[in-house]
């Protein structure tokens, strides 16, 4: 799904539930920056985590 909230939406509990490995629209966000900043960069050491925890923060205020 590819919404940011809610977190998790009805479609990723319901594909989770049949065993279906899903991710949201804020981890696409995160990898997405990730692998844009990896080609812009050349740098292999992307931040993810630090990302991840900086966009979360930002949905949540």
């Amino acid at each position: 799904d590819l919404i940011y909230t809610p977190r998790p939406t009805s479609w990723l509990t319901a594909g989770q539930r049949r065993g279906h490995r899903c991710i949201d629209g804020l981890e696409m966000l995160v990898q997405q920056g990730a692998a844009s900043l990896r080609l812009w960069s050349g740098r292999d050491d992307v931040p993810v985590e630090a990302m991840r925890s900086a966009a979360a923060t930002a949905l949540a205020t």
